[in-house]
This record gives structure tokens, C-alpha cells and sequence, in this order.
């Protein structure tokens, strides 16, 4: 286990002096995937599909926030409905449009979520992005969860109703807005989804804010134990085929990697947690205070060691540094006398300034005070 700890110190070490360098590449490596798998998954555009565009885009996102992959992405979607007709592009602006503007609106930079859950659904951990997004980020990342789901069932019906709304099978207007809003709007398997997602994001975010031990554990085992009953629940009373093996794996999948983000971002020691209690002239503080588990070889070079206090003279003409006789043991700083405050360290006076300026030392006080008795 300690060697686990030390290689993540060291790749966190390693990402906070190169991160510069490092985050670009992730962005372009996230981009690419992203934008690969849409390509994969649709495909109707052949202009769209060209590894130059996609390395381009993904270049072009390695600069930019996040949000821009979030920009592309729905792009992307837009484009390749267009080869489905204009009734199909134009469901499709729609529908992303409104996911995008309401993900970019309300959840800041969990927004990335919306390009995060169909990449999860598509690779059978629909819980994964709930569970993570609930130990990261706050309530307002259940709507870009929920947007996600929407946006990866409407991009999986276009994929499956691809070739009935291409051709002339549907060449009525009207037959095919009905198609594709039947389609989607009407999927109960989606409003399934996209509830058990929400609650399964704020579940684990009230429950990992508790005060209570092994509270980010708990909530992970919480989400996935919901995401289970939910899922195969839900499909009895809304009449929605589910598989119960492939719910149990997805759920233990997604405890797995959430256990493995846990591990980077918040990794202590409840053995050895204290709770802490002052209190100031307006409020009592309660104070849990829960020390962080770090590798043998940090515990050994970060050893508090006494430092002795130095006093140090600097020399104004010649710039040199002098130090005399560090203070030992109980020794106490030596007073100075607020008589004369415009004594100034590090070898400097104040007074003899004055005096080689042909300034006189006036005392103030006296003289007001003289002034009033004679008044």
C-alpha cells in the first residue's frame, strides 16, 4: 500500500511542476477519444470523419477551457444529423442547443459531464460520472448529469433510426418530427436513467458532506446499492427491459473506479481523526480534523526539526550579511524601548540621519504642551 501512496505523491508532484505541459495533453487526449467515439457511433458525415478535422479540433481544444470540448462535441452531433435531413438537424440543434445552454448555465465546470455520460453509457458504466461527479462537484452537477442522459439517448436513436429517417422510407415531414420525438421524448428507459443518475449524484454528495467516518466510502457503496435498486425497480413498474447481470456489473465497475478516484483526491486516516471545539466573542466552532495518509518516505523527510532563531545585522555600505549568536533553548528575545521608536534596525538610525542632514530633534509633545500653559 505504501508503495501506491508514493507513487501517487509522485504523480502529483510530477503534474503540479508540469502541468503547463500536461494539461494540454490530457485535453487533446480527452478531445480525441471524445470526438472519435461520436464519429464511431454516427458516422453519417464523411467530411466529418476525416482524422485530419478531428486532430485539428482536438488541437484546437488542447488551448482552449474545457468547455470547448463540451462546443465541439454538440458540433459534431449537429453535423452529422445534417446527412439525416434538415427535420433531423434541426431536432438535433435543438435538443443540443438546449442541454448545452442549460449545462453551461447552471453548472459551471461540471458541464463536461454532458460529454462525459454518453461516453459512460456507452461503455456500460452509466453510474460511474453520478458516483464521481457526487464526490466532486456540488447539487448543481446532477443537471449536466441529466442533460448527458439525454443527450446520449438521443445520439444512441439517431445511431439505431439512422437508416429509416436517411432514406425515403420517411419522406413525410411531419412522420419523421413524430418518429424522432417519439423516439426520445416518449423513452421511459431514459427518464429511468436520467433519475437514478440524479439521485444517485445527490446521494452521494449529502452523504460524503457528513461529518460521519469513512463518509466518501460510504457514499460510494450508497450510490451503487441505489443504482441497483432504482435500475431494477424502475424496470418492473415502468415496463422497461433490464438485465440484472449487466446492472451488477456496472454498478460494481463504477465502485471500482470511484474507489480509484477516491484514493487521488481524498485519501486519510479516520484512526486518527480529532474533534476540535473553541469558540470566539460571537460563535462555539466544532472541528473535525482528519489527517491525510502520506508514504513512509514523506513522514521521514517531513519531520518537523528545530530551527534556531537567528538574529542577522545587515551592513548598508557593504551589503553583507552578518549573523551573531543564534538563540538557544529557552532564551528570550531581547526588549526594545518604545522611547526612542525611530530607532530603526539592521544598523540604521534615524536620529544620526537627521543630525548629519542638519535636522534638530524637536520635541513635539513638549512644545504643545508649553504652548497651552502659557494659553
Amino acid at each position: 500500500m505504501d508503495i501506491l501512496i508514493e507513487f501517487k505523491e509522485k504523480l502529483a508532484g510530477l503534474y503540479a511542476k508540469s502541468s503547463n505541459y500536461l494539461l494540454p495533453v490530457i485535453k487533446f487526449a480527452f478531445a480525441l477519444f471524445s470526438f472519435s467515439c461520436i464519429n464511431h457511433t454516427l458516422g453519417y458525415f464523411g467530411l466529418l470523419n476525416n482524422i485530419f478535422i478531428v486532430l485539428l479540433l482536438s488541437l484546437i481544444c488542447a488551448i482552449m477551457p474545457w468547455t470547448t470540448i463540451t462546443v465541439f462535441s454538440g458540433l459534431l452531433v449537429i453535423g452529422h444529423c445534417f446527412l439525416l435531413g434538415y427535420e433531423t438537424a434541426g431536432f438535433a440543434i435543438i435538443v443540443i442547443m438546449l442541454m448545452g445552454i442549460l449545462a453551461l448555465r447552471f453548472c459551471g465546470k461540471a458541464n463536461i459531464a454532458l460529454v462525459l455520460m454518453p461516453l459512460a453509457f456507452g461503455a456500460q458504466f452509466p453510474s460511474v460520472i453520478p458516483l464521481i461527479m457526487g464526490l466532486v462537484a456540488g447539487p448543481a452537477a446532477a443537471l449536466a448529469v441529466a442533460c448527458g442522459t439525454v443527450v446520449y439517448y438521443f445520439i444512441h436513436f439517431v445511431s439505431v433510426q439512422g437508416e429509416a429517417l436517411k432514406f425515403t422510407e420517411i419522406a413525410d415531414v411531419p412522420a419523421k418530427l413524430q418518429l424522432l420525438v417519439t423516439g426520445v421524448m416518449q423513452n421511459t428507459e431514459m427518464y429511468l436513467a436520467m433519475i437514478t443518475c440524479v439521485v444517485i449524484l445527490l446521494a452521494v454528495y449529502v452523504i460524503r458532506r457528513s461529518s460521519t467516518n469513512f463518509s466518501w466510502s460510504i457514499a460510494i457503496v450508497a450510490g451503487a446499492v441505489i443504482y441497483i435498486l432504482l435500475m431494477c425497480g424502475g424496470s418492473l413498474f415502468m415496463d422497461v427491459s433490464m438485465s440484472l447481470p449487466t446492472v451488477l456489473v456496472s454498478a460494481a465497475g463504477s465502485c471500482v473506479f470511484a474507489f480509484f478516484a477516491k484514493f487521488f483526491l481524498f485519501h486519510v486516516d479516520y484512526r486518527k481523526s480529532q474533534n476540535i471545539q473553541f469558540e470566539d466573542d460571537e460563535y462555539y466552532y466544532y472541528v473535525k480534523a482528519v489527517p491525510k495518509i502520506t508514504s513512509a518516505k514523506t513522514k521521514k523527510n517531513g519531520k518537523k526539526r528545530y530551527v534556531p532563531a537567528v538574529e542577522r545585522a545587515v551592513d548598508t555600505d557593504n551589503k553583507n550579511t552578518k549573523t551573531t549568536k543564534p538563540l538557544t533553548g529557552t532564551q528570550e528575545m531581547p526588549e526594545v524601548s518604545d522611547q526612542n521608536p525611530e530607532k530603526k534596525e539592521d544598523g540604521f538610525d534615524v536620529d544620526d540621519y537627521k543630525k548629519d542632514q542638519g535636522f534638530e530633534y524637536v520635541d513635539f509633545e513638549s512644545k504643545l504642551e508649553d504652548n497651552l500653559k502659557n494659553f
